[in-house]
């Protein structure tokens, strides 16, 4: 599928993608590169076209510290604050399982290899109902999370934090104080 058919495909499904890419929100083209490395798939309901992601979601501890991105600054200068459930979320790609995307997202994100960390050996699944997306307005979306747990190596740790710069937008990582130690 070429991006103008799936231009198309978007159009005939009602979705309104003509201010996309305005400030924190993604452009048609980001949504189609998500599709086309199966990072996206879509499902047809009554209520419309659902756009469905499954998100390997890594939350990373070192003591009582707990890793959190706090923020996204895009290339246009526009800001947008996170509250992640976990440290870092990475949607699949075609064929990867939870610990695959999980570690990927670890190492693209914070630069740290899978032997920077030791897993907690417990993995949480579970699916949201359809809402509306942030990053794509107007079309509906439904996250299925794999949630786990990873130590930290004390070699690999920065008081200071993580900064992930994709060219598009820079993304920031802090370490609070935990609620549970």
């Amino acid at each position: 599928m070429t991006i103008e058919q799936f231009k198309q495909f978007l159009t005939h499904a009602g979705i309104d993608y003509s201010t996309w890419g305005v400030g924190a929100t993604k452009t048609v083209e980001d949504l189609y590169m998500e599709f086309t490395q199966g990072e996206t798939i879509f499902e047809c309901s009554m209520a419309g076209l659902i756009r469905v992601v499954s998100v390997a979601v890594v939350t990373v501890n070192v003591g009582n510290l707990v890793l959190k991105e706090t923020k996204q600054v895009f290339a246009n200068g526009s800001t947008r604050s996170r509250d992640m459930p976990g440290s870092v979320s990475e949607k699949f790609k075609l064929g990867e399982d939870p610990y695959e995307a999980g570690f990927r997202g670890l190492q693209e994100e914070l630069g740290i290899p899978i032997e920077g960390f030791i897993f907690n050996g417990e993995l949480r699944i579970n699916s949201s109902d359809p809402r509306l997306s942030r990053s794509y307005p107007g079309l509906m979306s439904r996250y299925r999370n794999y949630d786990f747990i990873v130590i930290m190596k004390s070699d690999f740790f920065q008081e200071s934090g993580y900064m992930e710069d994709d060219g598009k937008k820079r993304t920031f990582f802090e370490w609070r104080h935990s609620m549970i130690s």
